[in-house]
């Protein structure tokens, strides 16, 4: 028999490297800089850390990571909330280094009714507010993808697959946003379009089934999504640039 030690996370009294109760490393005492980088550049840098097999499987075979964290494979990959959160700190991260401000040009435009000047502010405060509306994103998109799937999986499930999702349309609008300021090109909905397509894959290959009937459910749902995204986020937006 190894000699046994105490887990100094949960206090189970665990033998081996790690504890058998929380999976944490038995051998933790006080903090060093060689574990602070230790633990840092395993959870980025090596091949099998959750954040890059969760990415490379969200672009190479999203069907298996969805059905695969819903049948309880949480450990192995990112979980949902957490890697959105990511992805959206990034997006911002890049929109603030590179200065990005999609309302520019229509600031410029002398033109501008005074009297509908709070249209411009509320989508200005929109897309400065984008990390949290994003949210309302989500949760449009899992409950119109429950709509038309309802059979499949419960709603709690829709949303936490839609996180993942949309950190590929946060991923879209990251690299489009660098994209518009080397170019110099005017916002468009390229990013959404992309992210249809996408939809079009990731979908069928996660719900199985007639793919043509189910890409074009997806697309449906995606649609109607991003129509209540826009429609909730700007109403909200008028409301608190108006009276709050």
């Amino acid at each position: 028999m190894g000699e046994q030690s105490i887990c100094r996370n949960c206090g189970t009294r665990s033998q081996g490297a790690y504890c058998h109760n929380c999976g944490q490393r038995t051998g933790i005492y006080r903090v060093s800089f060689k574990e602070t980088f230790a633990d840092l550049a395993s959870g980025l840098f090596t091949l099998e850390a959750p954040i890059w097999r969760t990415t490379s499987a969200l672009f190479r075979t999203p069907g298996k990571l969805f059905n695969e964290y819903l049948e309880g494979q949480r450990k192995k990959y990112y979980k949902p909330v957490a890697y959105f959160i990511l992805w959206t700190a990034l997006f911002l991260l890049v929109r603030s280094v590179l200065k990005f401000d999609p309302f520019k040009s229509v600031a410029a435009d002398t033109t501008l009714n005074t009297d509908v000047s709070w249209l411009y502010e509320a989508g200005k405060f929109m897309s400065a507010n984008i990390n949290n509306f994003m949210f309302v994103f989500v949760f449009t998109l899992g409950g119109f993808l429950k709509l038309f799937f309802y059979k499949r999986y419960r709603l709690a499930e829709f949303v936490a697959i839609s996180f993942y999702l949309l950190c590929v349309y946060t991923l879209i609008n990251t690299l489009f946003q660098v994209y518009l300021k080397l170019s110099g090109a005017e916002p468009n909905f390229l990013p959404a379009l992309l992210f249809g397509f996408y939809l079009a894959f990731a979908i069928p290959a996660w719900l199985k089934g007639n793919m043509i009937l189910i890409s074009l459910k997806a697309l449906i749902a995606f649609f109607l999504a991003f129509m209540f995204y826009l429609a909730i986020s700007f109403a909200l937006s008028i409301v608190i640039v108006l009276y709050l």
